[in-house]
């Protein structure tokens, strides 16, 4: 199967909004949101901000790393793959449907190390000490198909959450229904 990282589409013909942050509690509750894997949602209303007014989108990461989806997104979805989160935005930004924050559920080690390049956090890093040993960043991503389990339609790296992967079947699906705000960049995978 071919799998593909989601990438936030930054060029829409016409002005696109572009979302801010999110009024956690905490500014270190971003990261739990990122994050692979089930989380309790917060007892207040989450707010999302609008940096900057346009188009509302079907997909779009707020803060380069959250991802908002709305109810279109969400119904080509399944709960086994995220959590769906309601947010709100400011009164001004006049978005018409639900969106809500996504958490996908599953990080996948799947990265062949002997054919990709990358670099790896430090255990003695001055900046980010806690991601040692996790990756820093990829020349060249090679993924192994058989680490992949077969209904993987969409995850995370194990150890390296800032990409997103999605399966052939929801790149389809997403392309079927116009889904606005999400281009592809297609993974080179072994088998």
């Amino acid at each position: 199967m071919e799998y593909y990282e989601l990438v936030d589409e930054l060029y829409v013909p016409k002005k696109r909004w572009f979302l801010g942050s999110i009024n956690f509690d905490d500014k270190w509750d971003f990261w739990k949101y990122v994050q692979p894997g089930t989380v309790n949602i917060p007892d207040k209303e989450l707010f999302v901000t609008v940096r900057s007014k346009g188009i509302s989108l079907d997909f779009t990461m707020a803060d380069f790393e959250l991802l908002v989806i709305n109810e279109r997104v969400k119904a080509l979805l399944s709960d086994k793959e995220a959590q769906f989160i309601p947010v709100r935005f400011d009164e001004q930004a006049k978005v018409n449907n639900d969106h809500y924050l996504m958490v996908v559920n599953k990080d996948i080690d799947c990265v062949d190390e002997s054919k990709s390049i990358f670099t790896k956090w430090a255990e003695d890093d001055p900046v980010r000490p806690d991601k040692a040993g996790k990756y820093k960043s990829f020349e060249r991503l090679i993924l192994n198909n058989d680490k992949i389990p077969f209904d993987a339609n969409i995850f995370r790296l194990k150890k390296f959450d800032r990409l997103v992967i999605v399966s052939e079947k929801i790149k389809l699906a997403f392309e079927t229904n116009n889904i606005t705000g999400v281009k592809y960049k297609k993974l080179t995978n072994i088998s």
